[in-house]
C-alpha cells in the first residue's frame, strides 16, 4: 500500500510540474499544488505508523480462529447404566405381550384398541412406527394415530400396571434405520423424537424392529442406537420417576442374529421378543408349520423349531429373564400338488404370501366349521392343521399355544407375546389360553 501511495504522489507532483510549466495556471494554482503535496505526504507517514502498529499487535497475540466442531452425542459404552435387575422378571412367566397394528381398526373384522382385553396383558406394543428421512418417529403423520393413541391410553383405566410401548421399523418400515444410525446429529434427532413421543402420549417404552442389521457398520449402528435411547429414557425416568422399556424384536433365524452385536446391547435391553414365527412359508418347498414347537423325527431337538431358537439364544448369553417367546396368531393357506399324508410336507403350488397368509381369526370362521376340511394334529410339532379341497392350511389354537407356551417353564422365559391381536379370535381365546399358562407357571 506505502508503495502505491508514493506513485500516487509522484503523478500528482508531476501534474503540477507539467501545469507550471505550460504557464496555464497561475501562482494561486502553484500553492494548492503545494498544498496537496504536503497532505499526500502527511497521508503516507499515518499509513505507515498505522500499519506499524497493526503489525505490533499481530506479533504480539495472533487470534485463533473458531472451529465449529461437531457435538458428540452417540456415548461412550462406560457412560450408560444397564438395566437394573429390580425392574426385570423376578419369575418365568410374569409377561404376556402383543403387538397391536395401526391398521388393524381399518379391516372388515377390525379391532378397535377401546376393545383390547387389556386385564390379560402386561404390554401392547403399538406397530408401527416407521422410519422416515425426518428421524423423528411420526414425524409426518402423527394425527393419522391420534384416535388409537387415545384408545390405548384409556385401557390403563382398565388395568393400571399396563405397559404401552411403540415398536418402530418393522418388515419395510425400517428402511431409514440404516442411514439414522450413521450420523451423531441423526440420532440426536430420533431420539429426542421418541422421548418427547413417551411423555406426550403416556408411553412406557419403545421396540425397535429393524430386519435386520447385516453389515459391521449397521451392526455398530444399532449398538449406537440402543446406547442413545438407553441414555436417554434414564435421563427421561429421573425426571418423570418411571423406568422406560427398551427391547427389540429378534430374528428367529440364527444367520439375521448374528446382525446385532447381543455382547454389547444386551445389558442396556429390558427383553427381546423373539419373532417365533415365519419358520416355514410360502417360500418353503413343501408344506410346513408356521411355528413348529419341535423338529419332527429324530431332529426334535436340533431341527429348525422355536426350541432350537430359544436354545440359540440361551446359547448366546442372552438372559432367560429377558427373553419373551412371541407366537402367531396366523398361518398359511396353500393349495398343494400332492395330497399324501394329508397335505403335510407335500409340495404346493407356486402362491403369494399375500394370498396365503390368513389370520387364526378367518381359519376358525372360514375353515374350522367347514365340511371339506378335515382337522388334524400333528404330534412332532404340537401343531394343528386343516386339510381339504387339496388344501393344507396350519394354524393355532388354543391346544398349540397351550404346548408352545411351555417352553417359558422349560427354558425360565420372562413370558410369552403374539403377533398380533387382532388375529386372534373375537373372544381373544389364543390370549385367553396364554394368559392362563402364565398363570399356571408362576404358580407353580
Amino acid at each position: 500500500m506505502k508503495k502505491q501511495i508514493v506513485r500516487l504522489l509522484c503523478a500528482c507532483a508531476a501534474a503540477a510540474v507539467m501545469l507550471s510549466a505550460c504557464g496555464s495556471q497561475e501562482k494561486k494554482e502553484e500553492a494548492m499544488t503545494e498544498e496537496m503535496t504536503e497532505e499526500m505526504t502527511e497521508t503516507v507517514e499515518n499509513t505507515e505508523e498505522s500499519a506499524a502498529e497493526s503489525t505490533e499487535e499481530t506479533s504480539e497475540a495472533a487470534p485463533t480462529p473458531e472451529v465449529n466442531e461437531e457435538v458428540k452425542y452417540i456415548p461412550d459404552i462406560s457412560e450408560v447404566s444397564p438395566v437394573s435387575e429390580d425392574v426385570l422378571p423376578r419369575q418365568a412367566g410374569e409377561y404376556v405381550i402383543a403387538y397391536y397394528t395401526s391398521w388393524c381398526r381399518y379391516d372388515a373384522d377390525g379391532l378397535r384398541a377401546k376393545d383390547i382385553d387389556a386385564a390379560k396383558l402386561t404390554h401392547i406394543h403399538y406397530a408401527f412406527a416407521e422410519t422416515t428421512w425426518a428421524f423423528a418417529p411420526f414425524a409426518n403423520n402423527i394425527d393419522d394415530h391420534l384416535e388409537n393413541l387415545q384408545e390405548l391410553a384409556s385401557l390403563k383405566e382398565q388395568n393400571p400396571d399396563l405397559k404401552l410401548v411403540l415398536s418402530i421399523g418393522g418388515g419395510g418400515g425400517d428402511k431409514y434405520f440404516k442411514i439414522m444410525c450413521s450420523k451423531d446429529e441423526n440420532l440426536k434427532i430420533f431420539t429426542e423424537g421418541c422421548l418427547d413421543f413417551l411423555t406426550t402420549y403416556d408411553f412406557d417404552g419403545i421396540d425397535l424392529d429393524w430386519e435386520f442389521p447385516s453389515t459391521p457398520a449397521e451392526m455398530k449402528g444399532f449398538t449406537n442406537m440402543v446406547l442413545c435411547l438407553r441414555k436417554g429414557m434414564d435421563e427421561l425416568g429421573q425426571e418423570t420417576g418411571k423406568h422406560y422399556s427398551l427391547s427389540l424384536a429378534g430374528a428367529a433365524d440364527s444367520g439375521e442374529l448374528k446382525g446385532i452385536d447381543y455382547e454389547a446391547v444386551e445389558p442396556f435391553l429390558d427383553y427381546v421378543f423373539i419373532m417365533g414365527y415365519n419358520l416355514y412359508g410360502t417360500w418353503s418347498p413343501t408344506t410346513n408349520f408356521n411355528a413348529p414347537m419341535y423338529a419332527p423325527g429324530e431332529e426334535k431337538y436340533t431341527g429348525y423349531s422355536l426350541y432350537t431358537i430359544v436354545d440359540t439364544y440361551i446359547k448366546s448369553d442372552i438372559p432367560a429373564n429377558k427373553l419373551v417367546l412371541g407366537l402367531p396368531l396366523y398361518g398359511y393357506v396353500l393349495p398343494v400338488t400332492e395330497t399324501e399324508n394329508n397335505g403335510l410336507y407335500q409340495r404346493f403350488k407356486p402362491v403369494s404370501y399375500d394370498t396365503a397368509y390368513e389370520s387364526c381369526r378367518n381359519i376358525f370362521k372360514s375353515y374350522l366349521n367347514d365340511p371339506d376340511f378335515t382337522e388334524f394334529w400333528d404330534e412332532d410339532t404340537q401343531s394343528p392343521y386343516l386339510f381339504g379341497n387339496d388344501t393344507f392350511i396350519g394354524y393355532e389354537n388354543e391346544r398349540s399355544i397351550e404346548a408352545k407356551s411351555s417352553l417359558v417353564k422349560e427354558f425360565g422365559l420372562a413370558g410369552v407375546g403374539f403377533w398380533e391381536l387382532s388375529q386372534d379370535t373375537e373372544d381373544f381365546a389364543m390370549l385367553n389360553t396364554a394368559y392362563e399358562a402364565m398363570t399356571t407357571i408362576r404358580q407353580q
